[in-house]
């Protein structure tokens, strides 16, 4: 079904095509959940150096992250897969001039998560690690109050479980994970980056 929406990967996706191939893949996932439909069209979206495929300009920028972010209800597994395609945005020369309205959108999503911290620790941390990986904290107009331990040690770059252990390292800080690697390479599902 997949393959009669996107016969053919595109090199561009312009907004129409864009569009009507999310909508095509919101009615296939509804017809197939949990058939991966949803990472297949994600893993589209971006090329193999993580450069993106959709064309983003000021009219659609705040829908696109919308509808993104709304793939990530649907399947949560998908989620940093999404946050690595907004990292694509981001770091795009669009994203760049654009920086503040990514934030702001960001920010006012994190803020209604936070509500319902327990059941959307998950989606937090990942948007915590693409918010301190790519030194857009410090940007936020308020940093969100949170309980959950990891949550907080995402956010706040440093590891806050198991502080005093010696024997071995749990948390690696975001901006060195950045460093080593963009999320759109470490997160290519279909083409796995090669570890050393």
């Amino acid at each position: 079904m997949y393959h009669a929406a996107n016969p053919k990967r595109k090199n561009q996706y312009n907004w129409k095509d864009f569009r009507e191939l999310y909508l095509s893949v919101l009615r296939i996932d509804k017809a197939c959940p949990g058939s991966g439909v949803i990472d297949r069209f994600l893993a589209d979206l971006v090329t193999k150096g993580g450069k993106l495929r959709v064309t983003v300009g000021k009219f659609n920028l705040q829908k696109v992250i919308s509808m993104l972010l709304m793939l990530g209800t649907l399947r949560p597994k998908a989620f940093p897969k999404i946050v690595a395609i907004l990292e694509a945005i981001l770091s795009s020369r669009f994203g760049t001039l654009h920086r503040k309205l990514i934030i702001d959108h960001l920010e006012s999503y994190v803020s209604s998560l936070c509500g319902e911290e327990e059941r959307n620790k998950y989606l937090i941390s990942w948007i915590g690690y693409f918010l301190v990986s790519n030194g857009l904290k410090n940007k936020l107009s308020r940093n969100p109050q949170l309980k959950d331990t990891i949550t907080r040690s995402v956010f706040s770059n440093r590891g806050l479980l198991f502080k005093g252990c010696k024997e071995f390292k749990l948390f690696v800080g975001c901006r060195s994970a950045r460093r080593k690697m963009s999320m759109p390479e470490h997160l290519d599902v279909f083409h796995p980056p090669k570890t050393a």
